[in-house]
């Protein structure tokens, strides 16, 4: 396994990447021993990603004298799955009196997604629609 991240001197990421690999049974030594050499001659990954150079290029470095074919290519992205009915529902699992006591006490919140740092501002009224789903039915 080989892992990197460079972070700039402004806090800023610039290159960022990793492999695994691992041999299933059954295993042949000589390839093992070779992988092996190919993962020691390699800079480290961010290095190599710093030089311009692909995911691709990182494999043929790593595989180098050995045969190998690639399944599949798939870009990554960065995508948060929050959204403001998730964070209502996680407002009213909060139960009545808590949301009586923010009412209460501040009357309006705002929450925001530690993941993607969305904030979600909810009103006074807002609240008090999430209390009447929080309280339990019958419940004043």
């Amino acid at each position: 396994m080989g892992l990197g991240v460079f972070v700039e001197t402004d806090g800023r990421v610039s290159a960022a990447g990793g492999f695994l690999i691992q041999a299933l049974p059954p295993t042949e030594e000589k390839m093992a021993d070779r992988l092996i050499d190919n993962i020691r001659k390699i800079p480290l990954v961010t290095g190599f990603l710093r030089q311009g150079k692909t995911p691709e290029d990182l494999l043929a470095e790593l595989f180098s004298g050995l045969p190998y074919h690639t399944l599949g290519r798939k870009s990554l992205f960065f995508r948060c799955s929050c959204t403001q009915d998730k964070v209502e529902k996680v407002l009213v699992a909060l139960g009545g009196i808590e949301l009586g006591k923010m009412i209460q006490e501040q009357g309006e919140a705002e929450v925001t997604c530690e993941y993607c740092r969305t904030r979600y501002h909810f009103t006074r009224q807002q609240l008090e629609d999430l209390l009447l789903e929080a309280r339990p039915p019958g419940e004043a």
